[in-house]
């Protein structure tokens, strides 16, 4: 009797168990439904890692945090937590944290061009990352270290490559700077810029017959070479983080425009080549969201200032001797169309050093002339941005010229 009681007590047992663990395979949430990948965080979300302590309470344990409506991708499914991919270490996210999306939509890898400096910054015990437009993003409880892509240490910056994306470090999170081998290609030592004014299309010759006008044909054939050549073509920004010494950039061209006379022929072919380029808008003349692109950013050429005949000398550009506040107004006025640009572009390529300040004090940081007589042709590290040359393109450049152009030689 007493061997057959204990025999019912284990099978109470047994089934007991059994039933709880039944019960727990039940409550189990399924997070496969929940699990896509791409993703998007809900909230301010926790970033998770692996406990490897041995007093850990739970499996996973806070490491950091991110930002809600931060864009990720995931690299598969544990339980209640999401693997997410592309960091160093293992981090997780948990799966009611984050929404499902099609595809990533903030992500811009132009960065990957860029060539890293020889150099790492080495963070402290927390390190925070920032976006472009200076919000903390990502904290990780974690000392880092990360090659240097862009040196912006004038303004407190490091940027660096973390979640697929260029972020930057502030430089109070940073201890170390640690010289390191990242890469062996070198800096490019000059960037031809050049400069086109009208791309007609051939119904359009008999209108656009002047030296400057440059035929489709002849402009498509430039851009085919560029891309065949993996030219890189840099923006703006990237030119003058390159002239600043912020940006190590591999072999580039510079695109640009002037005017915006059939303008809208010059960006058709960008897009359709899929390279950079800039045009210098006369603001007063055409209306700069005329030129919509991902691959075209519109600067200025001045507002009113393309007028023959005002100032002494040369074809008597206004920029070089228009009263102060005159000019200030119209400088301000295209700032204002363009959206604050602090680009310019000299009308004539004429200026002086009263044009340089005031453009200056209207808050441009970069302007464009013309070509100099036996000078340096080239955009450099350390050059001087209120007078960067251009090699001006006409419509009896050939392509052998246009190929010295972009090897920096002086034809």
């Amino acid at each position: 009797m007493k061997k057959i009681i204990n025999l019912m007590i284990i099978l109470m047992v047994l089934s007991g168990c059994g039933n709880k663990k039944n019960i727990e395979e039940q409550n189990k949430i399924d997070t496969s439904e929940y699990y896509n990948t791409y993703v998007k965080t809900n909230k301010e979300a926790i970033i998770y890692e692996k406990c490897t302590e041995e007093n850990c309470s739970s499996e996973y344990k806070e490491i950091g945090k991110i930002n809600q409506n931060f864009e990720l991708s995931l690299d598969g499914i544990f339980d209640e937590y999401f693997k997410i991919n592309n960091l160093d270490n293992e981090y997780y996210i948990k799966y009611t944290d984050v929404d499902k999306i099609d595809n990533l939509t903030d992500i811009n890898n132009r960065y990957e061009k860029y060539i890293p400096w020889n150099k790492n910054i080495i963070t402290k015990e927390i390190t925070r990352f920032y976006d472009e437009n200076n919000q903390n993003i990502i904290t990780i409880n974690k000392s880092y270290n990360l090659p240097i892509i862009i040196d912006d240490s004038q303004n407190n910056k490091y940027y660096v490559k973390f979640i697929n994306r260029l972020l930057y470090i502030p430089k109070d999170d940073v201890i170390e700077i640690k010289e390191n081998e990242n890469t062996t290609e070198k800096n490019i030592e000059g960037i031809a810029v050049l400069n086109y004014h009208f791309i007609f299309k051939p119904e359009e010759a008999t209108k656009c017959n002047e030296i400057l006008c440059v035929s489709e044909k002849q402009f498509s054939e430039h851009l085919q070479f560029i891309k065949d050549n993996n030219y890189f073509t840099p923006t703006m920004k990237e030119l003058e983080m390159y002239m600043d010494g912020k940006l190590q950039l591999p072999k580039s061209v510079v695109i640009t425009a002037d005017d915006g006379g059939y303008a809208t022929n010059f960006r058709d072919l960008l897009d359709k080549y899929q390279l950079n380029g800039t045009l210098f808008l006369i603001t007063s003349w055409f209306n700069p969201t005329d030129f919509a692109s991902e691959y075209l950013e519109v600067h200025s050429h001045g507002d009113n200032l393309h007028n023959t005949g005002v100032c002494p000398g040369g074809q008597g550009g206004a920029i070089k001797c228009l009263p102060h506040d005159e000019l200030m107004n119209d400088l301000q006025t295209t700032r204002n169309k363009l959206n604050g640009s602090t680009v310019f572009c000299y009308p004539f390529y004429e200026y002086n050093d009263y044009s340089i300040q005031t453009l200056k004090e209207a808050g441009f940081t970069m302007a464009f002339a013309g070509e100099y007589d036996g000078g340096d042709i080239v955009a450099r590290p350390g050059g001087n941005k209120f007078e960067i040359p251009r090699w001006v393109m006409v419509n009896y450049t050939t392509m052998n010229d246009f190929k010295t152009y972009l090897e920096l030689k002086i034809a």
